[in-house]
């Protein structure tokens, strides 16, 4: 929704800027079109920040924050599996250490 505004605004400046050139270009008239160009472009750069700052803020700010997340991840995926193990698993690993130890089974 917001990006969607920011391009518009983007989009109408480009458009207003373009047709001041253009009257340059064409030799009219206009009195301080470059400072008209200027003014036009704070004006949208004011608007696009004003329109930024509602975004939410991050509440740890990172430049990489994969390298945190992933680390909590593993770490949830360790705890997990320690406070709730599976038991059909926990069988077929005793059924391996046997095969493994005693090489029944392994044909």
């Amino acid at each position: 929704m917001l990006e969607t505004q920011i391009k518009a605004l983007e989009t109408e400046s480009k458009t207003r800027i373009e047709i001041l050139e253009q009257q340059k270009a064409a030799g009219k008239n206009i009195p301080h079109i470059d400072a008209v160009i200027v003014e036009e472009n704070a004006q949208t750069e004011t608007q696009i920040k004003e329109l930024k700052a509602t975004l939410p803020k991050p509440v740890f700010p990172m430049k990489n924050p994969a390298i945190f997340s992933m680390g909590l991840a593993f770490l949830v995926g360790i705890l997990v599996s320690l406070v709730s193990p599976e038991k059909k698993a926990e069988e077929k690993f005793e059924d391996e250490k046997v095969r493994t130890y005693v090489g029944l089974g392994a044909e």
